[in-house]
């Protein structure tokens, strides 16, 4: 008689309502629920750091245009009421 070893993961177990891995998640219930809310902060956090980043990429680029249009008026402006001293 030949003893044929019966994997649990194999499908081949005809126990009525088993399913493979159930003790694990069973036994470690709470060490997968803390890895889920971890891993889900973890991506949340960095959507939440990537709309920071966005937002403030997007007020750089716009400071520079501002600036870049304004100068000449603000140069202008500034040389014509600024009083020159002729040093000699």
């Amino acid at each position: 008689m030949v003893l044929q070893r019966q994997c649990l993961f194999s499908g081949r177990n005809k126990i009525p309502g088993y399913l493979p891995g159930k003790e694990v998640v069973m036994e470690n219930w709470l060490s997968i629920a803390v890895a889920v809310y971890l891993i889900g902060m973890v991506l949340y956090g960095h959507y939440k750091g990537f709309i920071k980043l966005a937002v403030s990429a997007v007020a750089l680029i716009i400071t520079f245009a501002t600036i870049h249009v304004a100068m000449p008026q603000v140069t202008k402006t500034i040389l014509r009421f600024t009083v020159h001293l002729n040093r000699a």
